[in-house]
């Protein structure tokens, strides 16, 4: 895919599972088999990543869910990334944005696990469909006010947004996805030895109770 600056893509704050979407749509067809959309979640919709354009105090936002875009590339070392809320280039490569994102050192408690699940662009293109029910208020005024293109709905799949965003293995989406673990998901794009070694350090760290101590500083009475 030819890349552009970022400001000629398709974009709304707050609806990144559409923003995504919208660039799947732009893939020449050849070429989006080495297209895979991920979503960033857990049981508790609590995923901390860092390096995203709405951390404030803290060095890292904790989401509810969030979609990234990852170009899986033949060539060693070239994958990449496209997440339009990073702070890092756009796109950037698969290993720099798993270091900046995921940070080893800091280790979070076990209720933010962080888990992957992975999609073909292609299947994406295919199965997605949202009708925004997620970002209305009870009085039906939006959160964030919603992207100027029609939603992204098929009538015969309903809204299934939140299929996308359970890692549970009975989700409608289990037929074409995966769900993988953090270092399940840096081992399969990775072609980066130092980027799969940074994992292999980051399980070494997490085992240590003593480093537990990362948490009380990132952690505030505001979480």
């Amino acid at each position: 895919m030819e890349h552009s600056s970022i400001e000629s893509y398709d974009y709304t704050k707050c609806y990144c599972e559409e923003n995504i979407y919208k660039l799947c749509a732009r893939i020449p067809k050849e070429k989006l088999g080495h297209f895979h959309v991920a979503f960033l979640s857990n049981e508790n919709r609590a995923f901390p990543i860092f390096d995203q354009k709405t951390a404030k105090q803290r060095p890292y936002v904790i989401w509810d869910y969030h979609v990234i875009l990852i170009e899986k590339r033949d060539k060693p070392n070239t994958s990449q990334v496209f997440d339009f809320d990073t702070t890092r280039p756009f796109p950037t490569s698969f290993a720099d944005y798993c270091k900046y994102s995921f940070p080893y050192e800091y280790v979070f408690p076990p209720e933010y696990t962080r888990y992957f699940r992975i999609i073909d662009a292609e299947a994406y293109l295919k199965q997605f469909s949202s009708d925004r029910r997620h970002m209305k208020k009870e009085d039906g005024s939006w959160m964030s006010e919603p992207p100027k293109w029609e939603p992204i709905y098929r009538g015969e799949a309903g809204h299934n947004l939140d299929d996308f965003i359970s890692m549970s293995p009975d989700s409608s989406t289990a037929s074409y996805s995966q769900v993988v673990d953090e270092t399940d998901f840096v081992q399969y794009f990775s072609d980066n030895k130092r980027t799969i070694m940074r994992m292999a350090r980051f399980e070494q760290f997490s085992s240590r109770k003593s480093k537990v101590q990362n948490q009380q500083k990132f952690f505030s009475e505001d979480d």
